[in-house]
């Protein structure tokens, strides 16, 4: 049995990455984050942490300011060298749809944050 050569993503350079970096990065599993330049993978999640999220967000928006609406799963630019992936995150209504993006290399939604 062959054993299977790691992806070239799979030892940062020096430094770390940066997010520019990350994003380019092709063969990431799902909701792989960035954090102090270092990759991190999330485990596979089961039923009742989805059903967790989706009643932390469910909550957070029936008592949140009309201003504010709670979203899941975005990833979020705080650094250089950090774009972490909170389960939920709580954003005015202007930056949950005017400042969302897309970029060509990833699927991820990505928060930009002040």
């Amino acid at each position: 049995m062959a054993v299977e050569p790691l992806p070239d993503w799979a030892i940062p350079p020096a430094g770390g990455f940066t997010i520019e970096k990350f994003l380019s990065l092709r063969g990431l599993p799902k909701h792989t984050e960035l954090i102090d330049g270092s990759l991190v993978f999330a485990s596979p999640q089961r039923k009742w942490h989805r059903q967790a999220i989706d009643f932390l967000q469910r909550e957070l928006d029936l008592q949140a300011p009309p201003q504010l609406r709670a979203d899941r799963e975005m990833a979020v630019k705080l650094g250089k060298r950090q774009m972490p992936e909170p389960d939920v995150i709580v954003v005015t209504l202007a930056r949950r749809w005017t400042v969302r993006t897309r970029t060509p290399t990833t699927s991820q939604t990505i928060w930009p944050w002040p």
